[in-house]
């Protein structure tokens, strides 16, 4: 909100703004470089393609290990990627990956046999 209300400052009702404008603000209010976003969500086309990998659990120490990667095609986003596991006996873990580049590999311990790994879509009934 704050970078909108410096981009609203900064220009005069009904002036004509470009998205550099708005990125400029963005960039003065944060004091970070976000070009990385502007690049991949306003400049370019299509949607991230993300899947899961090598997906293997094993037991370790009382629980679960899930092991596993996050592959992209294409060319690679920047994304924060919510995973979640749902477990035999009803609960859930979850674990943000972090993907950069073409994967990210992930590891996760988990209490119990996990019965399904997946992305997460905001899904809260698991």
């Amino acid at each position: 909100l704050a970078c909108m209300r410096r981009f609203i400052t900064a220009h005069k009702r009904g002036e004509a703004a470009e998205w550099g404008d708005f990125e400029r603000a963005v960039a003065q209010t944060t004091g970070k470089d976000y070009g990385w976003w502007f690049d991949q969500w306003v400049r370019r086309g299509g949607t991230p393609a993300v899947r899961l990998a090598a997906v293997k659990s094993a037991p370790a120490g009382g629980g679960f290990t899930v092991t596993g990667r996050l592959e992209q095609t294409g060319t690679p986003y920047r994304l924060s990627v919510p995973l979640v596991v749902e477990m035999e006996d009803g609960r859930a873990e979850r674990q943000v990956v972090e993907i950069r580049g073409a994967s990210a590999a992930f590891r996760m311990q988990v209490a119990a046999r996990p019965r399904e790994l997946r992305v997460d879509h905001g899904d809260t009934s698991a």
